[in-house]
């Protein structure tokens, strides 16, 4: 892949040689100006995380002269969102939110799958992320004592229980029409801790010379913008998305609210922010990025219920800074 700045400064070269030998010629009546989807979208990626949950299923029963133990191996996926490549050496910002995954749904989708799979007759959750609400049994060795305990990943009941053991997945799509051979990159979090919240997640991942977006503080002129990202593995079937949208005022650092000239930007809802487009850029006219796009999160004392957040490059600088990085 080129450098998406290489690639800006060759298309100027290009410009100012065409312009030198039209200089005589009739100019155009119109013409069309890049979009920030143009410019950005290079940079852009998918992101998914999740757990690879490894999980050992142990039955004792009184009708049986031995202990059965049954493994299993999954991986949920559990978070989607999008982020951008602020280095061309891969790395990688997003919404903390998008790399936080929540350990107990893993634990019930490997516990739920494990029971489905070895008691067929077993009444479960349909949402296999939830825990089966469970009455009192009297058969202290039947299943769905075994079930409880394994919600609570322990082996200490009379009928048995799980071992259970997470290990956290993230992984980065980058916009590219072959994942196999260019993307599905393991990534790295930086940060935050796992487990800890924060607003911005920095990452890494095993690539080069991968497109960045340009990164810029608002400047008082700012005003129209452009939200960009993924509801799914980029690729023929995920195109990059892009809705429009407008600050409160020229130069402003929220959002405005969603009527009149900023109506597309009421297309940004929960639920497609919860499919992908939580930790996109978002452009500015000539394609820089100001920032990104995130659900409000009640573990940072935000309203959940609240309007769309746009979470300033100024944070996001200073979230690089404190891993001693800066964007190119």
């Amino acid at each position: 892949m080129i450098h998406r700045r290489a690639v800006r400064g060759i298309g100027l070269l290009a410009a100012l040689v065409f312009a030198l030998l039209t200089s005589g010629m009739p100019r155009a009546s119109a013409h069309v100006h890049p979009t920030p989807k143009d410019l950005t979208g290079p940079g852009v990626v998918y992101i998914e995380s999740g757990y690879h949950v490894e999980i050992a299923l142990i039955e004792h029963s009184v009708t049986k002269a031995h202990i059965n133990v049954i493994q299993r191996s999954y991986d949920p996926v559990l978070v989607r969102g999008s982020g951008f490549a602020v280095d061309p050496s891969a790395v990688i910002v997003t919404s903390g939110a998008v790399v936080a995954p929540d350990r107990q749904s893993a634990v019930n989708y490997a516990v739920n799958t494990i029971f489905r799979e070895t008691y067929p007759g077993l009444q479960l959750a349909a949402d296999p992320l939830t825990q089966e609400q469970l009455g009192q049994v009297p058969d202290d060795y039947s299943p769905a004592n075994r079930l409880r305990a394994c919600y609570q990943n322990q082996t200490n009941a009379a009928a048995g229980g799980c071992v259970i053991k997470l290990t956290r997945v993230v992984t980065v799509y980058p916009y590219v029409t072959d994942q196999k051979k260019d993307g599905t990159l393991a990534a790295t979090v930086l940060s935050p801790a796992e487990g800890s919240s924060a607003e911005i997640a920095v990452l890494r991942v095993p690539a080069n010379s991968m497109p960045t977006v340009d990164l810029v503080d608002t400047n008082p002129s700012t005003y129209h913008l452009g939200i960009l990202g993924f509801d799914g593995i980029p690729g023929k079937t995920h195109q990059l998305l892009s809705f429009k949208a407008h600050l409160d005022k020229v130069g402003g650092s929220t959002f405005k609210a969603a009527t009149g000239d900023n109506a597309d930007f009421a297309k940004v809802t929960p639920k497609v922010l919860s499919t992908g487009l939580q930790g996109g850029p978002v452009g500015a006219e000539l394609g820089q990025v100001i920032g990104f796009v995130a659900a409000p999160s009640a573990a940072l004392g935000q309203n959940p219920n609240g309007s769309p957040l746009l979470v300033r490059s100024s944070a996001v600088r200073a979230a690089l800074g404190a891993q001693n990085l800066k964007a190119t």
